[in-house]
């Protein structure tokens, strides 16, 4: 009615139409109006199109979208796509949320995110981009800290390859992921300072400390004052220490070995008279 009484002359939508064996079809519908040279409608011609592919493969590309987007929740990944020679990225709205800003999708300058970058860090990435972007390396993967919106750090884990390139070879466009792995950082240096107080603890300990892999026989580690104990220089102890007759340690073996079983001996002798 409103085309019918305004000055427009046509119309589309998508709309559902009943079929004679009463299912129904997705149809696009277009109306023209028939007007006279007053500009008065005479009437209206409708034109139907089968839509229901086009209407299929949208449900398929919006169903594989929501799988998308729940994978990458479920990895706390952020999808990045970038215009290579545009010098754009568009930016999935993890990547606002990583760094502490609305979780927004956005296009930013691709160059900014190397701006952001750590200077320390810089030089390594910048050498990987290049890189890649070259072909020499068919993957970036690398882990570098951003700056974040409380003007910190934030450890970005980030993944991507080149995935358009033309004729001459240069590359056109690169899609990828960012994961924060911060809490995995903070975490490796837990356990690095942990291993240090503990070297510190061992090394300044009277007690002759010395530590062999179980499997290859090797010395892991002695302290200083085992060094003293055996009247070896520090430097010199893997040598020595190698220098063990096997005799030695096969004896060794075969005294544990007899204590463990004198042991279990004693254990059953000890329960037969309990059961007496």
């Amino acid at each position: 009615t409103e085309l019918l009484s305004g000055a427009g002359g046509e119309s589309a939508d998508s709309v559902r139409r009943m079929r004679q064996d009463g299912s129904t079809i997705t149809v696009m519908l277009h109306c023209s109006v028939l007007r006279n040279d007053h500009g008065q409608a005479e009437g209206y011609v409708l034109s139907y199109t089968d839509i229901a592919d086009r209407k299929a493969t949208e449900l398929a590309l919006q169903q594989a979208n929501e799988q998308l987007s729940l994978a990458l929740d479920a990895s706390q990944l952020s999808l990045w796509d970038m215009d290579i020679l545009q010098d754009t990225a568009i930016m999935d709205p993890r990547w606002g949320r990583m760094l502490g800003y609305p979780a927004t999708a956005q296009t930013m300058r691709a160059s900014s995110m190397l701006e952001a970058v750590h200077p320390d860090d810089y030089p390594r990435i910048y050498r990987a981009s290049i890189e890649v972007l070259k072909g020499q390396n068919s993957r970036f993967q690398q882990e570098f800290r951003v700056r974040n919106a409380q003007n910190g750090w934030t450890w970005i884990r980030c993944t991507g390859k080149v995935v358009a390139r033309n004729d001459a070879g240069v590359a056109l466009r690169a899609i990828g992921t960012n994961q924060d792995i911060s809490e995995r950082k903070e975490a490796e240096n837990r356990i690095r300072e942990s291993e240090r107080q503990i070297r510190f603890m061992l090394a300044s300990s009277p007690v002759a400390v010395r530590i062999v892999d179980s499997e290859t026989r090797k010395l892991v580690y002695a302290n200083p004052s085992y060094a003293s104990l055996i009247h070896a220089q520090p430097e010199q102890l893997a040598d020595f220490e190698n220098r063990i007759p096997v005799e030695l340690v096969a004896g060794a073996r075969a005294v544990r070995r007899d204590g463990q079983r004198h042991q279990r001996h004693h254990h059953q002798r000890d329960v037969a008279h309990q059961r007496l």
